[in-house]
């Protein structure tokens, strides 16, 4: 299964970077794997996270994941 964020115009609720790291944290990569991952630094991941999550007003990772999916900022393609 692949999980993308999902290509919204500029009026969405989180930012292209935000949708990215939100899309690392639902495949399970800490905050280590995603600076890796999208070639920024750890204090970034945690910088977009924390604003994330106050704009979807998730209290944990799960329920940040959970929130965007809702609000379909996320995309899931499921492998064959």
């Amino acid at each position: 299964m692949q999980i993308e964020p999902a290509h919204l115009d500029s009026t969405s609720y989180l930012t292209v970077r935000q949708r990215q790291v939100i899309a690392c944290v639902a495949q399970g990569m800490s905050n280590t794997d995603i600076a890796a991952e999208l070639f920024i630094s750890l204090s970034t991941v945690e910088r977009e996270l924390r604003r994330a999550r106050r704009t979807l007003r998730a209290a944990n990772r799960a329920e940040l994941v959970a929130n965007a999916a809702c609000r379909g900022l996320l995309t899931i393609h499921r492998n064959r």
